[in-house]
């Protein structure tokens, strides 16, 4: 038998409930427990945030989102 060294990733996109375009400059910040705390920011294009090299069957936490000139809610979760 051989270890099996792949890992994981996940990645975020956040759209508008009302017309489904992608929301920009949202600064979500996550804590990933292969990284601890960190922040990512969405971007126009229809690229997800992804975040590679994790460790498989792990959790993370959305704490919070902030953005200059909206409030936002996130809503639901994800393992």
């Amino acid at each position: 038998m051989q270890k099996c060294d792949k890992k994981s990733w996940f990645a975020i996109i956040v759209v508008r409930d009302s017309d489904s375009t992608v929301v920009e400059d949202l600064t979500i910040h996550l804590k990933i427990p292969d990284l601890g705390d960190t922040d990512r920011v969405t971007a126009k294009t229809v690229n997800p945030i992804k975040i590679d090299d994790l460790a498989p069957g792990g959790k993370g936490d959305v704490k919070s989102i902030e953005h200059d000139s909206e409030v936002w809610e996130a809503t639901g979760d994800f393992d």
